[in-house]
């Protein structure tokens, strides 16, 4: 990436600022550039706090400013602003555009793998939903074989073993055994669906 250096003495006056701190509105033609504060970043990987035009709180005793400026298909730029006195300054930066095309298909590289990023941070958030969902399921199944496992020892401990409440026990305890195995393989298939998006979108966020 290209990197162009340069200082910029404001002489744009305004108020003081009333705090500690004073606003640099920072500006670009064409706009909506990434805007990034301090040491010039090793990748544009990662996106930018800031997007043109943007302000930006400086303290009193800072009178120069390292940005560093993203836009696809421009050139990279980073800029030594400083600042004659610490007061509200406006700068209006133009960006020039690129026109090494090994360095465009590297931007748009760089465009393809942050939408993957963010794309796989989505789905490993949307995991936690089927996983949730499988605990759930884990417990109703636990209370199913929990309550099966109640008729299955009221049967055992019963002197009568035939009639309509006999036959209603043994048919609640059949019941509740299928439901606690029905919810023990949705619980399964749950479990599965999430850790697969969880796997799937921590493969595509690195």
């Amino acid at each position: 990436m290209k990197k162009i250096l340069g200082t910029l003495f404001l002489f744009f006056s305004g108020v003081y600022a009333s705090d500690s701190t004073y606003t640099l509105l920072v500006s670009t033609w064409p706009s909506h550039a990434e805007l990034y504060v301090g040491e010039r970043p090793s990748n544009f990987e990662t996106v930018a706090p800031f997007t043109t035009p943007a302000k930006l709180q400086l303290p009193l005793d800072s009178t120069t400013v390292r940005i560093t400026l993203f836009k696809p298909d421009h050139v990279d730029t980073t800029i030594d602003i400083q600042v004659k006195s610490p007061r509200d300054s406006y700068v209006m930066l133009m960006l020039q555009p690129e026109l090494d095309v090994s360095v465009i298909e590297q931007q748009q590289r760089i465009l393809s793998k942050r939408n993957r990023n963010l794309w796989g941070k989505r789905i490993a958030w949307g995991s936690s939903i089927p996983l949730a969902i499988s605990g759930i399921f884990a417990i109703i199944a636990e209370y199913q074989f929990n309550a099966a496992e109640d008729y299955a020892k009221r049967i055992n401990n019963s002197t009568i073993r035939s009639g309509d409440n006999f036959d209603q026990m043994v048919q609640k305890y059949t019941d509740k055994k299928k439901s606690g195995k029905d919810f023990r393989n949705y619980a399964f298939a749950s479990l599965c669906v999430g850790s697969t998006l969880l796997l799937t979108g921590l493969i595509l966020s690195f």
